[in-house]
């Protein structure tokens, strides 16, 4: 969807971008109340909301209960099933106290979640039915009155020549099928659940209901928490490295107050600071687990078919072979000597092959136009003399621990800010 050109991508910026800027709003407004804050919730909150937009159709205001429970869960999740993964390996683990709390922990959360899927599903399915009964009732009053029309024109252009009366019958016919067609184009799904409950084929075998609830669950964190994850690490990294976020200052100061997304991916040291936080802090240290589908050999080593095969993405980031001094965040080495953005093979933060992350296009979206406009609205600093973590938190991802960062409103007048800055 997000590759496509034209209309649907735009569509798609529009509503990312509403979303991003309730997030920019929501900082202003804290800014206002103190200018320091954690800058996470509204984060996790329009960014959870873009994708249960995308995903189900629906967007929550912050203090639903349901919401609240989704993001704890989402939060809490990650770490535990990271922390138990190694249950993968060694099973027994699982008899450990800790472990089985965990487990009990993830399963039930696991319920109460597919729990509130469905309720969502059963009101996307209402949803669809009122609009078949609307199409319906449509088709058929478009149909009555081509008939009505047809029969008009029959009456006040007599004619009894057989060839004549079935070229008014095909051409009927004709009318009638465009209204159909029409009819049924008319309406295109918003969200994925729509696009799956549409086009399913009832009573199939290669899918069931609880596969969809845990697609539903896949779709919906897979799109928060690696974004989110970041997004925390680029603030982070933009609070300590002053001197490049300045330079992005002076890149998106003279934008529109909301700059576009041409506009932003245009900016070719925007996606270098991106890429070098990805590379830097990679959110999937481990990578995602496969499965070898057969018996191969990699170099002198024997794979055997069935075995769990994980692409280490945080050795691969921290080479020093491939990135000299990978230790040190320096989005230069995104860009060539041109000043053009340039990533070398080893760069995969959404891995590689046919098995890739198949939202990356998305999710570099969500970047970049997160990342631009908050920049292009507020310069963020760590508070002084306050020690920031900046190993992070490993789960299934590698997020940072919670910090606090002053927000100051940037000027409209960029050249004069600047220049008092460097002073």
């Amino acid at each position: 969807m997000t590759r496509r050109p034209g209309e649907t991508r735009s569509r798609l910026e529009q509503r990312i971008g509403t979303g991003v800027d309730e997030c920019v709003k929501l900082y202003a407004s804290a800014a206002a109340l103190c200018p320091l804050f954690d800058p996470v919730p509204a984060l996790q909150h329009t960014l959870g909301n873009i994708i249960n937009d995308l995903v189900f159709g629906v967007t929550y205001e912050r203090q639903d209960p349901d919401w609240l429970y989704l993001q704890r869960l989402q939060e809490e999740g990650v770490k535990l099933i990271g922390v138990s993964g190694v249950i993968n390996f060694l099973p027994w683990l699982r008899r450990l106290p800790w472990n089985e709390r965990n487990i009990r922990f993830l399963l039930q959360g696991k319920a109460k979640t597919h729990a509130l899927y469905d309720r969502i599903v059963a009101r996307c399915e209402k949803r669809l039915q009122e609009l078949q009964v609307e199409h319906q009732q449509r088709q058929r009053q478009r149909q009555a009155e081509a008939e009505a029309e047809a029969e008009a024109e029959a009456e006040a252009q007599p004619n009894d020549d057989q060839e004549q009366q079935q070229h008014q019958e095909d051409e009927q016919q004709q009318q009638q099928q465009d209204v159909s067609d029409s009819d049924t184009d008319s309406y295109e799904p918003t969200c994925i659940l729509e696009h799956f409950l549409i086009n399913r084929v009832p009573f199939s075998e290669l899918y069931c209901d609880e596969q969809l609830r845990h697609l539903l669950a896949d779709l919906f964190g897979a799109g928060v928490d690696t974004s989110l994850a970041t997004l925390r690490w680029f603030l982070l990294f933009m609070a300590r490295e002053q001197h490049c976020q300045r330079r992005l200052h002076e890149l998106l100061l003279p934008l529109s107050a909301t700059p576009m997304l041409e506009e932003l991916q245009a900016l070719a040291y925007l996606r270098a600071c991106l890429s070098e936080v990805q590379r830097i802090r990679s959110v999937v240290p481990l990578g995602i687990p496969h499965g070898a589908e057969r018996d191969f050999t990699v170099g002198k080593y024997r794979i055997a078919a069935g075995s769990m095969i994980v692409s280490l993405q945080w050795a691969i980031h921290m080479d020093p072979a491939v990135w000299p001094q990978p230790e040190l965040f320096r989005p230069e080495r995104f860009l060539n000597e041109e000043g053009h953005y340039s990533a070398p093979p080893q760069f995969i933060p959404f891995q590689t092959g046919k098995r890739m992350c198949p939202g990356d296009e998305l999710a570099r979206m969500m970047l970049t136009l997160f990342a631009g406009r908050i920049l292009r609205q507020f310069h963020v600093e760590l508070p002084p003399g306050v020690a920031v973590d900046m190993e992070g938190e490993s789960g299934i991802t590698l997020a940072p621990a919670a910090y606090q960062l002053r927000f100051t409103k940037l000027s409209m007048e960029p050249k004069l800010e600047l220049d008092q800055e460097q002073h």
